[in-house]
């Protein structure tokens, strides 16, 4: 785990939060964004996800994320410039009582 930033609402709730999670050589990546219901469209994923890719770029890294395809979020991150480098199929097995 690595350095978490996040924005506070004027009462002192977090309204949004991101950081960085694995160091994988040249790359780091950008972890657990996450904005609250009521702070969604205030552009607080967008102003954490560029000081943290500021910070990576800085050290000499690479930034890189992880998203579904079906996450409304991907759009924030392709309007970044992150684009999908590959598909990775999943799957959730659980066992049956």
């Amino acid at each position: 785990m690595g350095r978490y930033l996040g924005v506070r609402a004027a009462g002192g709730s977090l309204s949004a939060m991101s950081g960085t999670r694995m160091a994988l050589g040249e790359f780091t990546e950008i972890s657990a964004v996450c904005t609250s219901p009521a702070a969604r469209g205030a552009g607080h994923a967008r102003a954490l996800m560029l000081t943290l890719m500021a910070q990576i770029q800085a050290s000499g890294k690479t930034p890189f994320l992880h998203v579904k395809t079906e996450n409304g979020a991907k759009q924030v991150y392709e309007k970044l410039g992150f684009v999908v480098r590959r598909e990775i199929c999943f799957s959730v097995i659980r066992r049956i009582a």
